[in-house]
């Protein structure tokens, strides 16, 4: 186990950024910290652009293969349909998981909607988010969205606008 030197994580080892250092010891960057932190409005406006974007590529792949399903004739019987319906739900999942799994984690930090808005998602550290924190983070919205909707409303009364997804995965979507 490694000792923390005041300058990094004691469990990891990992460099602390200034604005942790000063949130922790109760100093001014804790306020920087939370005026930072972007809010209930600007994220579900980000959401909404992301929505049409994933809508507008899933509903392109997903007519190209359906005509090519039906010009071969699997659409034609009750099995073929229901395959084909299958198939085209778990398409258009695949696209959502890699949309946001793939962006979060990339350099951008942020999906098209949160990159339009100046929006970034960090970890506790204010470091990228590693694949599996970010994989973590996506299927933790199912969480908020079970709730009633309960936990995505939580960011509009959380200290650092975090919702439940945000507490499960530990993550954080600032401004830039």
């Amino acid at each position: 186990m490694t000792q923390s030197t005041g300058t990094a994580c004691s469990k990891c080892n990992r460099s602390l950024s200034p604005a942790y250092l000063g949130a922790a010891s109760g100093g001014s960057s804790a306020g920087t910290a939370v005026r930072n932190s972007a809010g209930f409005w600007i994220r579900l406006v980000a959401y909404l652009i992301d929505f049409i974007v994933i809508c507008l590529v899933s509903v392109t792949i997903g007519a190209l293969i359906g005509f090519a399903a039906f010009a071969a004739g699997l659409g034609k019987s009750p099995v073929g349909h229901a395959l084909l319906i299958l198939v085209l739900q778990g398409i258009g999942f695949s696209i959502a998981v890699l949309y946001e799994v793939v962006l979060i984690q990339s350099a951008w930090q942020a999906t098209l909607g949160k990159r339009i808005l100046g929006l970034k998602v960090i970890d506790e550290y204010d470091s990228r988010l590693s694949p599996s924190r970010s994989i973590g983070r996506f299927f933790g919205k199912a969480l908020s969205g079970m709730t009633l909707g309960i936990g995505y409303l939580m960011i509009g009364f959380m200290d650092q606008k975090r919702g439940l997804h945000d507490l499960v995965a530990g993550t954080r979507v600032v401004k830039l």
